[in-house]
């Protein structure tokens, strides 16, 4: 298992932000994750298997739809 941590802007539905993209490779496996500096919490995702994995080839994708910071 491999990690390499990235800083970039992501743009997802709910805006543009500042982050640090982390990928994680593993046999049958390429997981990408953006987490927000500011915000502190995971803002986008883009996890693929292959048919190696023992799970089956398959993909998921999520990314923050809104955010709603109260001051």
């Amino acid at each position: 298992m491999t990690w390499h941590k990235e800083f970039e802007k992501v743009t997802v539905r709910a805006g543009t932000f500042d982050s640090f993209r982390v990928v994680c490779t593993a046999p049958g496996s390429v997981d990408t994750m953006w987490s927000s500096v500011d915000m502190g919490m995971w803002i986008k995702a883009d996890l693929r298997r292959s048919a190696e994995h023992f799970a089956g080839a398959g993909t998921q994708q999520h990314e923050l739809l809104a955010v709603n910071l109260r001051k």
